[in-house]
């Protein structure tokens, strides 16, 4: 959607921006004027940096002043000292009570808020007090958390100590417990080797026993007695020297068991140490920043005290006024495209272009009561244009397409059928065509209104046979037209208008007129569609403001099932556009000018005539 669309989106929803605009204003208002002023009262504390080093180096201490700002902050905010100023007040409620540290400086903000500003500045002052005396009464304190400083520094030391010691010793320990470890290793590694020898001999001494057992010949039996011999003393060396093996083995795999206990031991102590130093470590830092914190005492100040404000600092009545202004106008607005895009009913031109499968031909502007009875004759030139505008568009498609019968119908009651047939006959009657007017809402007539005609008889009693047709037609009904109007009948009117022979008398007429306009019942009436297969064409209506997207595309459908020929739709009840030219209406006719009488030297015919000139109205035709 453009801009332009949105745009027209506000200005139709326009109320619903300014209800809503409205309410929240007043709202705001109301609030902002039941709402209680608040006045504010500050005092400002100096916490002095804490120092340390000696004469010839002094270093400040900003992570402790950091520590020490925040405490007191905690402090100010504490229940114990908010109770002792509720005591001092005499108050049963607080104030509210802000504590703001100032960043890159030394300065400790103490802000109180309350409705009677003599007590707000009293109450930041007494809390400033307060927490002045505090610091004061725990000086006495300050000779104990040195020594108890001190304690903690000397048992660090000894913690730190007792650590280093134990991670030699661990270290020691390990070293050994490696060297243990390879010579194990090495003892394993050679058992095995002899092992592996021994059954290898073994073996090969079992087979040496075989052959001298089993061989024949006296000189191999010798030979494998012989080196039976050889592989026994072989045999003897290797159990020798595996049971000294075994028994270094043995030696040595208990030192590698205590070695490993001790190790354990010794992780163990070192860890245990070590927390019991990170805890003392702790301890002593918290026992510092009190140190700092008592040795500082003296160095807490009062640098800005409180003053009785003047002014409220809040809520401002034309910041609440401005902040509901706003936000009523972002609900409206929302409000507005929320009831637009729930609202079905057609409201521009432009609606109706995108809805209709056919072109617009025609846009009726709203007409006056006084004017629905001839809209011709109307004094606003944007109605008589519009139906110039539509007779161009009918009189094109009538030649171009062989049209003579022309319907006019809509999706509901109160379009503004019947006053734009009859506007639209008498546009036509005035290029000099046969016009006939047919009123076929026997429900609803109106055209025989419009006409200041009889209503009996007409269209039904043709159909049903009570009259022929030169009884029915009223000729010169108005100027250049004739009308039939609906007529009486007692039967259900759907029975009339199927009977066949309401073909053969439309074709009748056609050869007696230029255009036939046939005024119908919207389209939820059976016979509007009956009528619309025989019409030449069908222009249906549709009121902006009224008729529903819904209804029009129900419309057109039941049109389009029974093969009815749309030639257009025709808005009615348009807005009239001021900013156009000819959207204006006539200009009133002037009284005729009198001359006052005249000096006889100054009645000369050339100035009377140069001043009838200027003087006289340019008249506007009502014919284009």
């Amino acid at each position: 959607m453009e801009l332009r669309g949105y745009l027209n989106i506000l200005s139709r929803r326009l109320w619903v921006v300014l209800v809503v605009f409205v309410i929240t204003i007043s709202t705001a208002f109301v609030v902002s004027t039941l709402i209680p002023p608040t006045y504010q009262a500050n005092v400002s504390l100096r916490v002095k940096t804490p120092l340390s080093g000696n004469l010839s180096y002094v270093q400040y201490e900003t992570y402790y002043a950091n520590r020490l700002m925040n405490t007191y902050a905690r402090i100010s905010t504490s229940e114990k000292v908010l109770d002792e100023l509720k005591d001092k007040l005499g108050i049963t409620k607080l104030p509210d009570v802000e504590v703001l540290i100032v960043p890159d400086s030394e300065l400790i903000q103490i802000t109180v808020k309350d409705q009677d500003p003599v007590l707000a500045a009293r109450a930041a002052n007494l809390l400033a007090e307060i927490i002045v005396s505090t610091n004061t009464r725990t000086q006495v304190a300050e000779s104990a958390a040195t020594n108890n400083l001190t304690i903690l520094t000397d048992r660090l030391s000894d913690y730190k100590n007792e650590i280093a010691q134990a991670k030699a010793e661990y270290e020691t320990l390990l070293e050994e417990s490696t060297k243990i470890s390879a010579q194990i290793a090495v003892l394993d590694r050679s058992i095995k080797m002899k092992e592996d020898a021994y059954q290898t001999l073994k073996q090969q001494y079992d087979q040496a026993s075989i052959r001298e057992v089993t061989e024949l010949l006296a000189y191999q039996k010798e030979q494998a007695r012989q080196t039976k011999e050889l592989l026994s003393t072989e045999i003897t060396a290797l159990e020798t020297e595996l049971a000294d093996l075994s028994a270094q083995y043995q030696e040595w795999m208990p030192k590698s068991v205590e070695t490993a206990e001790r190790l354990s031991i010794t992780r163990q102590t070192i860890q245990t140490k070590e927390q019991a130093y990170n805890n003392l470590l702790a301890e002593y830092d918290a026992a510092r920043t009190s140190t700092a914190l008592l040795q500082n005492s003296q160095d807490l100040l009062v640098v800005n005290p409180a003053v009785t404000p003047t002014e409220p600092t809040g809520p401002g009545k034309l910041l609440v006024l401005a902040l509901g202004a706003v936000i009523g106008l972002l609900i409206g607005i929302i409000l507005a495209f929320l009831v637009e895009a729930l609202d079905t009913r057609i409201h521009t031109v432009e609606q109706l272009q995108h809805l209709c499968s056919c072109r617009l031909i025609g846009q009726i502007p709203t007409l006056h009561n006084a004017d629905k009875q001839d809209p011709l004759a109307s004094d606003d030139t944007a109605v008589q244009k519009a139906f110039w505008t539509l007779r161009g568009h009918l009189v094109t498609d009538a030649r171009a397409q062989n049209i003579k019968t022309l319907l006019f119908t809509s999706a509901s009651t109160g379009e503004g059928k019947s006053t734009t047939v009859f506007a639209t006959a008498a546009s036509l009657a005035k290029l000099k065509q046969k016009i006939l007017v047919i009123d076929s809402d026997v429900r609803l007539p109106k055209q025989h209104e419009l006409f200041k005609g009889p209503l009996y008889p007409g269209l039904v009693n043709l159909l049903s046979q009570e009259a022929n047709i030169d009884h029915v037609i009223q000729k010169n009904a108005r100027p250049g037209m004739d009308f039939i109007p609906a007529g009486l009948l007692q039967v259900d009117p759907l029975e009339v208008f199927q009977d066949p022979s309401l073909e053969t008398i439309l074709d009748q007429l056609k050869q007696r007129y230029d255009f036939i306009l046939i005024d119908t019942p919207s389209l939820a009436v059976a016979e509007t569609s009956i009528l619309a297969q025989l019409a030449d064409g069908v222009l249906i209506l549709a009121k902006l403001g009224e008729t529903t997207s819904t209804a029009l595309r129900t419309s057109f459908a039941q049109l389009e099932n029974v093969d009815a020929k749309i030639i257009g739709s025709i808005a009615t009840y348009v807005p009239v556009d001021r900013a156009h030219g000819y959207y204006h209406k006539k200009p009133a006719r002037r009284s005729p000018l009198r001359w006052p009488i005249l000096p006889a030297w100054l009645n000369n015919g050339k100035l009377k005539k140069l001043i009838t000139k200027k003087s006289n109205p340019v008249e506007r035709s009502s014919e284009p």
